[in-house]
C-alpha cells in the first residue's frame, strides 16, 4: 500500500472513531439502534468494506450486518461490562491477500480494539443511567403512594371532626372542633400544593396561601360580615420544611382576626405582605380590628392559638414581633429561607 493510500485509510479510521463517538455520546436511542449504527460505521472504515461483515454481541443483544457469517478470516475484540461479556467480530467473506501483518492490518486491529473499549465505557454508563432511572421511578411511585395515603388520612380526620361537630350540642364545643378542622385543612392545602407539583424548587405559595385564606373566610362566613383580606406576595422561595409551619402560623393569625377582631356590623380588613431578599423573608400581618385585650401576654400566652404560633415560629427559627393598638393588631416575622 503506497503512502497516499495508507493515509486515506488512516483518515477513514479516525473519521470512524469520531462518528462512533458522536453516536455513543449524543444519542438516546435503544441499544439495538445504537449498536447497528456502530456496525454500519465500522464496516465502512475497514480496507475492504464490500466483503467485510461485523457482529456485535452483548448480553441479550446480537447486532450484525445482514451478510455476516463466520469464516476463516476472523478478527475479534472482547470487552466486559459489569461482569457481562461482549464481543466485536469482524470477518472477510472471501479470501484476500495477506498483508505484512496478516489479513487485517495492524491499524484495523487497533481500530476494532478502540471501538471495543468505547463500547464498554458507553454500555457501562448507559446501564448505570438505566439503573438510576429505575431507582428514581421507584422512589417517585413510592412518594406518590405516600402522598395519596397522607391525603386520604387528612380527609378522614376532617370527616371525623365534621361528624363530631354535627352531633355536639353546645356552640363552644362546636367552635373548638372547627378550630381543629381548620388546622387540619391548612395542613391539607399545603400538603396538596407541595406534593401536587413536579418542581419542588418552584412552588407557587401565593396560590396556596390564597386558597387557605379563602377557606378560612368561607368557614366563618366572613364575607357576610364584611371581612376582606388583601394578599401582597411575590415569589416565596421557602423550603418544604418551612412551608407547613408558616402556613399554620397564617391559619392561626387569620382565625384569631376573624373570630375576635371585628364586630359583626362594622367588618374590617386583613392585610398580609410577604417579601424576600437574597437571604431573608419578611412577613407582615395586620388587621384593623379592635386589637388585643390588655391582659394578654404574648410572650407567655395562655391561649392555644398563640402558644402554637410561638412554637411554630421556633420551628422555622424566625424573629417575631407583635404590636397591638386600640384599633388594630400587627405581627411581623423574619426568617432565613432554605431551599
Amino acid at each position: 500500500m503506497d503512502a497516499v493510500s495508507s493515509l486515506r485509510e488512516r483518515v477513514k479510521e479516525l473519521t470512524a472513531l469520531h462518528e462512533i463517538s458522536k453516536i455513543l455520546y449524543s444519542n438516546q436511542e435503544t441499544y439495538e439502534q445504537i449498536l447497528l449504527k456502530v456496525v454500519s460505521v465500522l464496516v465502512n472504515a475497514l480496507q475492504f468494506p464490500e466483503i467485510t461483515a461485523i457482529r456485535i454481541t452483548f448480553g441479550i443483544y446480537t447486532i450484525q450486518n445482514g451478510n455476516f457469517k463466520k469464516t476463516y478470516w476472523l478478527l475479534t475484540s472482547d470487552f466486559e461490562v459489569l461482569e457481562e461479556k461482549g464481543k466485536i467480530e469482524v470477518v472477510y467473506l472471501k479470501e484476500m491477500p495477506d498483508a505484512f501483518e496478516g489479513p487485517f492490518l495492524k491499524e484495523e486491529r487497533q481500530l476494532v480494539d478502540s471501538v471495543s473499549q468505547m463500547l464498554a465505557v458507553y454500555l457501562m454508563r448507559r446501564q448505570r443511567e438505566d439503573e438510576l432511572k429505575k431507582s428514581l421511578l421507584k422512589k417517585e411511585l413510592m412518594l406518590k403512594e405516600i402522598h395519596h395515603r397522607v391525603k386520604n388520612n387528612l380527609q378522614i380526620i376532617l370527616s371525623l371532626l365534621r361528624l363530631q361537630e354535627g352531633i355536639l350540642g353546645d356552640q363552644k364545643s362546636k367552635d373548638l372542633i372547627k378550630l381543629s378542622e381548620n388546622r387540619v385543612k391548612a395542613l391539607s392545602v399545603i400538603h396538596e400544593k407541595l406534593y401536587g407539583t413536579a418542581d419542588l424548587q418552584n412552588i407557587d405559595y401565593k396560590d396556596c396561601i390564597k386558597e387557605l385564606l379563602d377557606h378560612l373566610l368561607g368557614s366563618y362566613s366572613a364575607d357576610s360580615h364584611n371581612i376582606r383580606y388583601e394578599l401582597d406576595c411575590a415569589k416565596l422561595p421557602i423550603s418544604i420544611d418551612q412551608a407547613i409551619p408558616f402556613g399554620l402560623i397564617i391559619n392561626e393569625l387569620v382565625t384569631n382576626s376573624i373570630k375576635h377582631a371585628f364586630t359583626e356590623s362594622a367588618g374590617g380588613s386583613i392585610l398580609l405582605k410577604i417579601f424576600c431578599d437574597e437571604e431573608y423573608c419578611t412577613f407582615e400581618y395586620s388587621d384593623d380590628g379592635r386589637g388585643l385585650p390588655e391582659n394578654i401576654d404574648l410572650t407567655n400566652p395562655k391561649t392555644l392559638g398563640y402558644q402554637l404560633i410561638n412554637s411554630l415560629v421556633s420551628q422555622i427559627d424566625a424573629k417575631k414581633g407583635f404590636c397591638t393598638e386600640k384599633h388594630g393588631f400587627n405581627f411581623f416575622l423574619k426568617f432565613s429561607y432554605k431551599i
